[in-house]
């Protein structure tokens, strides 16, 4: 069974706040939740701020941050990523918070993997392997990976964008992936995309050169066999065509 992606949400939000809500949404049971997160915050900082995600009754873990868009030794905008997975997930929305750290824009995109490794715990089983990278003063952002465990693993990737003037980005896949959302608002821009398949250099060209660019990738493992062998014979042959 390969691996399969759905976009669940995506937003942005200009107001100077310290915690916001996504859109309901309604994942579902046992499949892989990746939420990413743009922050341009009010004040530059010098090493990522701490954020409490909640909502749908699961237990969201971090995954990677990368600060980006330098003012000498501290940084105005982060990319977070974060993961979860469970049995029993309710609908509803997604907080995000940062406590006493106010930011100025944020962006925020969520997608649900299926056909994924389910074993450890709130998705630890599907991530493999996950790697970063910035840039200043440019409109593009690679991200290497090393050599994938399995050719029928998966990749993604998100990239933000923090620019001096306020303007939102778009972005451009590298080639192969498939774009999975693009949004923003001033001075966070966030995209994100996959790849059912092996891509060790996972890349994405915003619209203009920013300021800071940010980009974070991983490897999400496919279910082994193993996971479908107790399945009924008839249940098993839908799955394998």
């Amino acid at each position: 069974m390969s691996i399969t992606q759905t976009a669940l949400t995506s937003g942005a939000d200009g107001t100077n706040a310290y915690s916001i809500d996504t859109a309901s949404v309604s994942p579902s049971a046992n499949k892989l939740v990746l939420l990413a997160i743009e922050v341009d915050f009010v004040s530059s900082q010098s090493s990522a701020p701490a954020a409490t995600i909640t909502g749908n009754g699961l237990t969201w873990v971090l995954i990677a941050t990368r600060l980006h868009w330098a003012d000498s030794s501290n940084w105005w905008n982060c990319l977070y990523l974060y993961r979860t997975m469970g049995a029993s997930p309710s609908t509803g929305a997604v907080t995000l918070d940062f406590g006493a750290t106010q930011y100025d824009s944020i962006a925020w995109a969520m997608s649900e993997f299926t056909g994924m490794d389910t074993s450890g715990t709130n998705g630890s089983g599907a991530i493999v392997q996950s790697a970063s990278n910035y840039g200043a003063a440019t409109d593009t952002v690679t991200v290497t990976l090393a050599s994938f465990g399995s050719a029928n693993n998966a990749t993604y990737g998100c990239f933000g964008v923090g620019d001096t003037g306020g303007t939102s980005r778009s972005f451009t896949p590298g080639t192969g992936f498939s774009e999975i959302h693009d949004t923003g608002f001033g001075y966070a821009s966030l995209g994100t995309q996959w790849r059912n398949d092996n891509d060790t250099s996972v890349d994405s060209t915003a619209s203009a050169s920013s300021s800071g660019m940010a980009g974070i990738a991983v490897e999400v493992k496919q279910a082994s066999a193993a996971t479908y062998a107790s399945l009924p014979t008839k249940v098993w042959s839908m799955l394998n065509g």
